[in-house]
């Protein structure tokens, strides 16, 4: 990601927003003809068969698709969902550069504990949501964001807050409550390839029966 080449996402957002923004709108239509109506499903979908894997992980711009666990790409095309993002309006300084998954958990437990303080006020909880984003300043990758709800798609992505504009995403939403049947306490990412065997089987049958699949799995899906 050409991120790294920068101290901070602040810097990025300088950076961006002060020289390059017709630039990088350019390049965005450029790869996204359709703009933010134009899904990376397909990606995805060929991202399955394990020679293109390898053919874009030997690319420069492929470099971090081997991070995501080949059989996780099984469950995002089928229950991945598309999201356009959240532009913001200014730099979070209270994200944490380069920790997306911890960015988008701290959110989705704040949200929790102010509800519990305003209980008087009926808000669905922010969920979280993890899965492949793609863009201009962000190379094909497993990343983390948040959404309102389940049904909501817009991405709130705090830590890729000054490139998000330019960039696509696909993911599964998790509530609080499904995280923690799948995850239990603590956090962790779930789609990574060191991560999703220990999880595979929880979060498979939750979407099955998120879904209202008849016949739920018992076991993880064959080893690909």
């Amino acid at each position: 990601m050409e991120n790294d080449f920068y101290e901070s996402e602040t810097a990025v957002w300088e950076t961006v927003t002060r020289e390059q923004l017709l630039h990088h709108k350019r390049l965005f239509h450029k790869l996204f003809p359709l703009g933010h109506q134009e899904s990376i499903r397909s990606l995805i979908q060929n991202l399955r068969n394990p020679s293109f894997r390898g053919l874009l992980m030997a690319e420069n711009w492929g470099a971090y698709i081997g991070d995501i666990h080949p059989r996780a790409f099984d469950l995002l095309a089928k229950y991945g969902q598309d999201y356009h993002p959240h532009v913001w309006k200014r730099p979070l300084d209270s994200s944490l550069d380069r920790k997306c998954y911890i960015n988008s958990w701290a959110m989705v437990e704040n949200d929790y504990r102010h509800r519990n303080r305003h209980t008087s006020k009926v808000v669905e909880p922010i969920v979280y949501v993890e899965g492949v984003a793609f863009g201009v300043r962000v190379y094909p990758m497993l990343h983390g964001w948040n959404a309102r709800n389940l049904a909501s798609r817009r991405a709130y992505d705090t830590t890729h807050h000054a490139v998000c504009r330019w960039t696509r995403y696909l993911g599964i939403p998790f509530t609080r409550d499904e995280y923690r049947k799948i995850r239990g306490f603590g956090f962790s990412n779930l789609l990574a390839v060191d991560k999703f065997p220990r999880f595979e089987t929880r979060i498979t049958r939750l979407l099955a029966k998120r879904f209202g699949e008849r016949n739920m799995p018992l076991c993880r899906v064959t080893e690909r």
